[in-house]
């Protein structure tokens, strides 16, 4: 935000404010994430969000749609397996069958 001040003639004048680059405050503020609501555990909403933006990042590189897909769902159970462990992974998959 930048501050305005009144000169002694009327017209409005920006005040000099650091920039973003100098100013940690707001630097931290722009890369802030944004509180997005997550679908509930067990749902397969989450699993089926990450294994289609892998995906689609295989296919730009040029993989097949097919291949893609199944790289992309070996991506999303891994980090699946990797975050919760294998037991409580295997009970949130069979919640979404």
């Amino acid at each position: 935000m930048l501050l305005e001040q009144i000169t002694s003639d009327g017209e409005q004048d920006e005040a000099q404010q650091p920039d973003t680059d100098q100013n940690p405050k707001k630097a931290r503020l722009k890369h802030k994430k944004k509180n997005i609501m997550k679908a509930k555990l067990g749902s397969g909403a989450r699993f089926a969000a990450i294994a289609n933006k892998a995906q689609g990042e295989y296919e730009k590189k040029g993989m097949s749609p097919e291949h893609a897909k199944q790289v992309a769902g070996a991506i999303a159970a891994s980090v699946g397996r990797k975050k919760y462990g294998a037991k409580k992974f295997s009970k949130l998959s069979a919640m979404a069958r």
